[in-house]
C-alpha cells in the first residue's frame, strides 16, 4: 500500500505535516500551495527547494536561497533564469558554468572564466563557440584539442599541434582528415593506425605495416579487409583467428588451423554464420 503521510479518515483528510520530511514536503507542495505556511524550512535541503521552484517558482520569496550549491543553481537557472538576481555565483565551479552557459549563454558576463579548465572548455565551445575569444588556448591538452577540433574545427589556427599524441592523431584524422598536413605520422603506434585506418583507408601509404601484431590485424581487417594483402598472417594467435573469422569468413583459406584452441573453435563456431566446411566440424572430434 503507497504511503503518502495523509490521514484515513475520509477523501479531504489533512496530511500528518509532522512526519513530512524534505521531500515529502515537495510531494506535498507541489499540487497544494496552500500549505506553504506550514512548511518547516530547515527541513528542505537544496535539492528540496529546486525541486519545489521547479514546481512552484512563486515560493521564491520564502525560499533560503543560501541553501542551494552551484550545481542546484544551474538546475534551477537552467528553467526560470528569472531567479539569476538571487544567485550567489561564486557557488558555482567551472563544471557548472559549463552547464548553465551552454544553455542560458545570457549569464556570460557574470562567469570568471579563469575557474574554467581544459576540460571545460571543451564541453562549452563545442556547444557555444562564440565564447572563445574568453579561452585560454594554454590550458587545453592534446586530447582536448582532439575533442574539440573534431566538433569545431575552425578553431585549428589556435591549436599547439605538437600537444597532440599519435591517440589523439588517430582520433582527429578519423572525423576530420583535412588536418593531415599537420600530423607528426611517427608518433603514431600500432594501437593508434588501425582506429585511423579504419576510418580513413586512404593513410595507408603514411604507415609502417610492421608495426602491426596480430590483435591490431583483426582490428584493422575487420573494419577494411582490403587490405589483406599486407598482413604477416604468422603474427595472428588462434584467438586472433577466431575472432578475425567470425567478422571475415573469407580469410580461412590464410589460417593456421593449428593454432586455435578448442575455446577458439567453440567461439568462432558459435557464429552460426560462419561456413568453412566439413573441416571446421570434424577439428573438434
Amino acid at each position: 500500500m503507497k504511503h503518502d503521510n495523509f490521514h484515513a479518515d475520509g477523501e479531504n483528510a489533512e496530511p500528518d505535516l509532522k512526519q513530512l520530511n524534505g521531500a515529502a514536503w515537495v510531494n506535498l507542495l507541489g499540487p497544494h500551495s496552500q500549505y506553504a505556511d506550514k512548511c518547516p524550512r530547515e527541513k528542505l535541503d537544496g535539492d528540496n527547494l529546486v525541486s519545489l521552484l521547479l514546481k512552484q517558482p512563486q515560493f521564491a520569496d520564502k525560499c533560503p536561497c543560501e541553501k542551494l550549491d552551484g550545481t542546484a543553481w544551474v538546475n534551477l537557472l537552467w528553467k526560470h533564469p528569472q531567479f539569476a538576481d538571487k544567485c550567489d555565483w561564486s557557488k558555482l565551479d567551472g563544471y557548472a558554468w559549463v552547464r548553465l552557459l551552454s544553455k542560458q549563454p545570457q549569464f556570460a558576463d557574470k562567469c570568471p572564466w579563469k575557474k574554467l579548465d581544459g576540460n571545460n572548455w571543451v564541453r562549452l565551445l563545442s556547444k557555444q563557440p562564440q565564447f572563445a575569444d574568453k579561452c585560454d588556448w594554454s590550458k587545453l591538452a592534446g586530447w582536448h584539442w582532439s575533442d574539440l577540433l573534431s566538433a569545431q574545427p575552425q578553431f585549428a589556427d589556435k591549436c599547439d599541434w605538437s600537444k597532440l599524441e599519435g591517440w589523439n592523431w588517430s582520433d582527429l584524422l578519423s572525423k576530420q582528415p583535412q588536418f593531415a598536413d599537420k600530423c607528426s605520422w611517427e608518433m603514431l603506434n600500432y594501437c593508434d593506425w588501425p582506429s585511423l585506418l579504419s576510418a580513413q583507408p586512404q593513410f595507408a601509404d603514411k604507415f609502417d605495416w610492421a608495426q602491426l601484431d596480430g590483435d591490431a590485424w583483426v582490428r584493422l581487417l575487420s573494419k577494411q579487409p582490403q587490405f589483406a594483402d599486407k598482413c604477416d598472417w604468422a603474427k595472428l594467435s588462434g584467438w586472433n583467428w577466431s575472432n578475425l573469422l567470425w567478422e571475415q569468413p573469407q580469410f580461412a583459406d590464410k589460417c593456421d588451423w593449428a593454432k586455435l584452441s578448442e575455446h577458439d573453435w567453440k567461439v568462432l563456431l558459435s557464429d552460426s554464420s560462419f561456413q568453412c566446411g566439413s573441416r571446421l566440424q570434424n577439428s573438434l572430434r
